[in-house]
């Protein structure tokens, strides 16, 4: 192998292993899945249903979330938390939740700001949001 190919192979490995260049797949462990799967209009409120799926290894006995809602000005609509219960190991559910007042048109983005309650048997305070996925499948934008 020639010099020249030698720095070619060293760049391409160096430009492979910059931190923070790779998102965190299935395939890096256990984790928590949560899909905005849908947003409707029902009545003055927005209906928002979410897909939880636990691959934590560990039932949650609680699972609560904190979403704050954009407004297509870019502007804050609400801060909520919501409760989406108990989950058990290896189980996908499915929670509907309502924002009264709330016209799904004009809903640019939800950004889910934190999980305030994950907890479980053998699940370390503050483990679920660094092994958060969450996924869209809705019109909304849903970020991090």
């Amino acid at each position: 192998m020639n010099r020249r190919s030698v720095h070619l192979v060293l760049g391409l490995m160096a430009a492979l292993a910059v931190p923070g260049v790779s998102s965190p797949s299935a395939g890096d462990g256990p984790a928590l899945g949560i899909e905005l799967n849908n947003a409707e209009q029902t009545g003055k409120a927005c209906r928002l249903s979410f897909l939880f799926a636990n691959k934590l290894g560990a039932g949650l006995e609680k699972l609560s979330m904190q979403i704050v809602v954009f407004g297509k000005d870019e502007r804050i609509r609400n801060l909520v938390t919501l409760s989406a219960g108990a989950l058990p190991r290896d189980k996908r559910r499915v929670r509907q939740f309502d924002l009264p007042g709330t016209d799904c048109g004009e809903v640019a983005r939800i950004l889910l700001n934190d999980l305030p309650a994950c907890e479980g048997a053998g699940i370390e305070a503050g483990s679920c949001m660094t092994r958060l996925e969450i996924s869209n499948r809705s019109a909304i934008e849903f970020v991090l």
